[in-house]
């Protein structure tokens, strides 16, 4: 049988006397009309008793091509109809059935008048008593189905108490759902790509095909037809020929209207699996810069990647999952003893490992504890190390950015007041939040602008301010570091007050709307390192939800909005920066998703998976 459009209809039907059906217009207009062939084998509802059994009827449907398209049929056994459906998505619960077999009719074809006399009425106020007369309705509901289709259906019987003869038929509720149109349902298999913890269980293929819709991580599916497994896919394999088998991609476009927690937790896993599959090469211990292709990743985005990845373990040891952990124990242990010729570079490296440290410790793994600790003083000392006051201009104080000293930058000084709050908070030493204050304040004094915005750098050896680059990194940066600080000293809300002073800003000048909300933006020019920038603001957003819920509840205002910003870069990104079929994500968040076969950058792909796990660190 050829597939029918979807509907989802709740359509009024009455009976009228010329035996017709005929659809009250009072429904719900919505963007689909269809016309139905519905025939409910009227003689065995109205005059066989065995009717409600447990048998199954069948139903046929013809779509209809616009408004007041008609259709009609008539035969022996059944009543002429006419109708005319509008689509409504509001769905009617149904009784269970009951029939109280007293009453038998006999309708058929008579010239339209049913046979023994009973007529049918078309006068519903007369046909009702009072509001309370239903109480001596006979009433009945029957289940119709097909095998491309169900469709439900409530008949209520109404004897009037005053009209022996006269019957009033009211068919109402009448729910006609289709097999939803998510894409072509072939008599193939398409194996491999099986998202996790496949097989589930599905009723059909239909079934099969509506979860895989359902689970933005699904690209396609495949359903065991003599059984009841399906396996969804993370992308779309090819297909091959065998016996049981059904399968399909999905080809519709998503609602996101009802998407939970899960459903963004499933692309996140999907995007986290591909990272390792496509960037990270187990013969070289090391990340790759592109799909298909690409050379071998450099520091920085590297210790980005290397974030993604403990994002993921993070979430997922939390709910006693600790299948990714020797993997991220391998990829850290590979970066961990280098040191890089940027320092803000080197403090991506030590917030890495000052996680790292907590999930070894979690898991009882001394031997990566020690080594993330270590790894994190050594870090912690070279960026100390790199503190100045002999350079620039008017303003001095100031750790450098890079080895070559041609810079003071806002990337090193937020990094290294995060690493050093990492390291007070680890040990509870005084000296690191020390550090923490005297980088913060002369950079906060020089390069925090009036409306919160901080300006990127200073030049070497002019002292010239560049305050034009308003990256989400600069904002992200420092709204982790005054965070971190103000959690150390609750007693004194001024690091707070300087971290909202960074957020108020980021939320006015450094999003824009999407279908689902405010998403971050770094502009449509963003290229190279830009493509991440978003990833650290989005990880020290959630950290200032985190602790502004805890120590300031009285900014629950800024709260929401941070939380709204959070949940449109996640929902943007699952929906409209992500290619199902490859678990890809482009720089943008609120699309287009890569084409399919890439290219893609692992900048690109760690970004959009830290934006999702941090929404998914506050999603309840």
């Amino acid at each position: 049988m050829e597939r029918q459009t979807p509907l989802a209809l709740k359509v009024p039907i009455a009976f009228e006397q010329e035996d017709n059906f005929k659809i009250n217009s009072n429904i719900l207009v919505r963007n689909l009309f269809v016309c139905s062939n519905l025939p409910l084998l009227l003689h065995r509802l109205l005059l066989k008793n065995d009717l409600f059994s447990h048998r199954w009827l069948s139903t046929s449907f013809i779509v209809g091509r616009a408004i007041g398209f008609n259709s009609s049929w008539s035969s022996d056994d059944f009543a002429t109809y006419q109708c005319q459906l509008r689509q409504d998505d509001t769905l009617p619960t149904f009784q269970e059935r009951r029939y109280r077999p007293d009453h038998k009719h006999n309708i058929g074809n008579t010239g339209g008048k049913p046979q023994n006399g009973t007529t049918f009425s078309s006068d519903f106020n007369r046909r009702r008593t009072n509001e309370t007369g239903l109480a001596h309705d006979r009433t009945a509901t029957t289940f119709v189905r097909n095998v491309e289709t169900a469709a439900r259906a409530t008949l209520t019987f109404h004897k009037e108490r005053n009209m022996s003869n006269r019957i009033g038929l009211i068919l109402f509720g009448l729910l006609i759902v289709q097999a939803q149109n998510y894409g072509p349902i072939e008599n193939t298999d398409r194996p491999f790509l099986d998202l996790p913890n496949m097989p589930i269980s599905a009723n059909n293929g239909q079934d099969c095909q509506a979860k895989c819709y359902s689970n933005p991580a699904c690209a396609s599916w495949a359903f065991d037809s003599c059984g009841t497994s399906c396996w969804l896919k993370s992308g779309v394999p090819g297909t091959s020929n065998r016996d049981c088998r059904q399968s399909g991609a999905i080809t519709a476009a998503r609602n996101t209207s009802t998407q939970t927690c899960e459903d963004i937790r499933r692309v996140a896993t999907a995007g986290i699996n591909s990272l390792r599959d496509k960037f990270w090469k187990s013969d070289k211990n090391w990340f790759v810069k592109g799909w298909p292709s690409g050379d071998m990743e450099n520091y920085w985005t590297y210790a980005m990647a290397l974030d993604a990845v403990v994002d993921a373990v993070e979430y997922e040891t939390s709910r006693g999952d600790w299948s990714r952990y020797n993997w991220m124990s391998t990829a850290y242990s590979a970066i961990s003893g280098q040191n890089s010729d940027w320092y803000d570079d080197e403090a991506w490296l030590a917030a890495v490992s000052a996680r790292v440290y907590l999930l070894a410790q979690k898991k009882g793994d001394s031997n990566l504890a020690n080594r993330a600790k270590s790894t994190l003083q050594r870090l912690y000392t070279d960026i100390h190390n790199a503190w100045d006051t002999s350079c620039c201009g008017n303003f001095r104080e100031a750790v450098w950015w890079d080895r070559k000293h041609t810079q003071k930058a806002t990337a090193a000084t937020g990094g290294a007041i995060v690493t050093s709050m990492w390291l007070h908070n680890i040990t509870g030493d005084r000296q690191y939040l020390d550090f923490a204050w005297q980088v913060n304040n002369p950079w906060v004094t020089n390069m925090v602008q009036s409306d919160g915005s901080v300006c990127d750098h200073i030049s070497a050896p002019s002292g010239d301010k560049t305050c034009g680059w308003l990256f989400t990194y600069n904002q992200g940066i420092m709204i982790g570091a005054a965070s971190m600080i103000s959690q150390a000293i609750p007693g004194n809300p001024s690091q707070w007050n300087e971290a909202k002073r960074y957020v108020q800003y980021l939320l006015d000048h450094e999003t824009v709307n999407s279908k689902y909300g405010p998403v971050l933006t770094d502009g449509n020019g963003c290229k190279g390192d830009c493509k991440e920038f978003k990833a650290p603001t989005a990880r020290y957003l959630r950290k200032f939800l985190e602790i502004g819920r805890r120590m300031y509840p009285g900014d629950s205002d800024l709260f929401d909005r941070v939380f709204k910003l959070l949940k449109g870069n996640a929902y943007s990104i699952a929906n409209q920066a992500y290619n199902a079929r490859d678990a890809t994500f482009s720089t943008s968040w609120t699309g287009p998703a890569p084409s399919n076969g890439g290219p893609v950058e692992q900048t690109e792909q760690n970004a959009a998976i830290q934006g999702l796990y941090a929404f998914l660190g506050v999603c309840q």
